[in-house]
């Protein structure tokens, strides 16, 4: 898969994971528990791979340890924040990402802070103004939500950096092995933070324990094994910044399905702000295409 595709598939499942956490929260689900178990699900499935293809080698050196650990750290601050805020709110934090990515990739990586590229972060932006805009001004952090939302942007910006860097890293195995058995302790000493961890439910829907356990194995499965395996790809083969604004599509995903679901607002504002962000999304996709030719 090209790395452009890999990290927009990621964005859609970023951007709908906070269904599997917040229907985990409705069953009564502790959130660090629960998300915990579903890495370690996630790990299982990983070992057939590790024992019989003698994968061993792949997570052996201390550089994809590093990245598991920035990137690990940086998931579970995401995870928390959604959990304990605002879901519109905490996605615009966290995708001041783009910023941090190019700085990062600049400083660290010498990477050309491009037209192109200074035309994405503008669209990506302007789609986060326009969407969360109240007239009440910025939306400074004010709590222990916003600071993890905006905190996991600046170290996943980070994290894009040392993958660029680390040429060495050829095995995405390696590194998603190593952030899944790291998220889990992460997202639980976050629990431990003070401040309110009340999240909404989906519909007022009553979870039940069978329906549970079906959402911690499609959390595990069908979330963060394969949107970390995709970053992952992604990140380590393209530009901080390129990855950055490719994964700001997350930000449509996450208010379109908060919309239908949680009757999150999504109006002719959040529409026209949607189509910016898509549009960033667009510019670096379509200039990495044309360079590909």
């Amino acid at each position: 898969m090209r790395p452009d595709l890999a990290i927009m598939a990621s964005a859609v499942l970023w951007g709908t994971i906070w269904i599997p956490v917040r229907q985990l929260n409705g069953a009564g689900w502790d959130q660090g528990m629960a998300i915990s178990i579903s890495s370690l699900v996630a790990m299982v499935a990983l070992l057939p791979v590790l024992v019989y293809q003698r994968r061993w080698p792949q997570i052996a050196g201390s550089r994809v340890w590093v990245l598991g650990f920035i990137f690990a750290f940086g998931m579970a601050l995401y995870l928390e924040s959604i959990t304990r805020g605002n879901v519109a709110r905490m996605v615009l934090l966290f995708y001041l990402m783009p910023i941090w990515s190019a700085i990062f990739g600049r400083i660290f990586n010498g990477d050309p802070i491009t037209l192109r590229r200074i035309a994405g972060i503008f669209l990506g932006l302007s789609g986060l103004a326009v969407i969360f805009y109240d007239g009440a001004g910025i939306p400074l952090p004010s709590g222990a939500a916003d600071f993890m939302a905006l905190s996991s942007g600046v170290i996943w910006a980070l994290a894009f950096s040392y993958s660029e860097n680390s040429k060495g890293l050829k095995s995405t195995f390696g590194q998603v092995f190593t952030s899944l058995l790291l998220v889990g302790p992460f997202l639980y000493l976050l629990t431990l933070v003070p401040g309110s961890r009340e999240a909404v439910t989906i519909s007022g829907l009553s979870v039940g324990p069978v329906a549970g356990q079906a959402w911690l194995v499609a959390l595990a499965l069908a979330w963060l094994l394969p949107a970390t395996t995709l970053t992952l790809f992604g990140a380590g083969r393209l530009q901080p910044s390129q990855a950055a604004i490719l994964m700001m599509l997350e930000v449509a995903i996450s208010l379109a399905s908060a919309a239908l679901l949680i009757d999150e607002p999504f109006g002719p504002r959040e529409a026209i702000g949607a189509t910016l962000i898509i549009g960033a999304s667009f510019a670096e996709f379509a200039g990495k295409a044309r360079k590909n030719e």
